[in-house]
């Protein structure tokens, strides 16, 4: 169960992290300053870091089961949901497009 809990928890922050550290990369690449994409990471670290003291809390407690699954865990879901919908907006909003010549 703390598999499957750590998957859905900070999988989402993970994968915020990674699209807004590469859309900093390119943003500074081209001279810009990047500081929403900086505030995303920051963001996303943050929520990292809370999923994981949660689930050190659940794992610790010696939980047994959905049982034992309170409002933490909600709220680490509902920012997870959320990291999930900033991933999709990086990586579909500020996609590479082709241009056909």
């Amino acid at each position: 169960m703390i598999a499957a809990l750590t998957i859905l928890i900070c999988t989402p922050p993970l994968l915020s992290l990674m699209a807004c550290a590469r859309r900093r990369a390119r943003v500074v690449s081209r001279g810009g300053s990047g500081q929403w994409s900086l505030m995303g990471m920051i963001l996303s670290v943050a929520i990292l870091l809370l999923n994981l003291a949660i689930l050190v809390r659940f794992d610790v407690s010696g939980a047994r089961g959905f049982s034992d699954l309170g409002w933490a865990h909600a709220l680490a879901l509902c920012l997870s949901w959320f990291c999930i919908w900033v991933w999709l907006y990086v990586v579909f909003a500020f996609r590479r497009r082709r241009v056909i010549y």
